[in-house]
């Protein structure tokens, strides 16, 4: 008996401790980039502080009605890089959002494809807005289709003027 209980106690001598552990909020299912997160998206987890993400949200509500620029797996902690953010364009790059009517064409687009943006000027003339720009997010809305392009400073300006126009459409490649 007492063998017994001196080794069960070299054992917990032996045995390192359990790792410091953090707060984290993780991907409750498979999400895709332009996901907007919602609540039944998001879990809180404990994960070993040396895994932790440099940039992991502690709690869920900084990132409800948040868009996702990136995909996540089920059960991935989700940091500030995974989502759509105006600081995430790179210098001399802008962000730019529009809305175009056709759910159809919008649906045969996934982020990181190549797009021109078009639309028909006052005087009925076809003008291209932008040209091979690349698709960063796909927000889903109720009514029409926003996009969001990642597009040098110029083009934004010359799209961001455009984008309350109902007549932008897109070509893709």
């Amino acid at each position: 008996m007492a063998a017994g209980v001196a080794i069960l106690a070299t054992l917990s001598v032996l045995s390192p401790a359990p790792p410091a552990t953090a707060t984290v909020v993780v991907a409750a299912r498979e999400l895709e980039p332009g996901t907007r997160l919602r609540a039944e998206d998001l879990q809180i987890r404990q994960y070993p502080v040396a895994l932790v993400p440099r940039g992991a949200f502690s709690t869920t509500e900084p990132l409800l009605g948040r868009l996702m620029a990136t995909g996540a797996s089920s059960g991935m902690p989700l940091d500030r890089s995974d989502l759509v953010q105006a600081q995430r364009a790179r210098p001399g790059r802008m962000l730019v959002p529009f809305r175009i009517q056709d759910a159809g064409v919008a649906g045969l687009l996934r982020v990181g494809d190549l797009v021109s943006v078009l639309t028909v000027d006052d005087a009925g003339v076809p003008t291209v807005l932008a040209k091979r720009v690349r698709v960063a997010a796909l927000p889903s809305t109720d009514e029409e289709t926003l996009i969001v392009v990642d597009v040098d400073e110029a083009t934004g300006i010359r799209l961001g003027s455009w984008t309350s126009n109902p007549t932008l459409s897109i070509t893709l490649g």
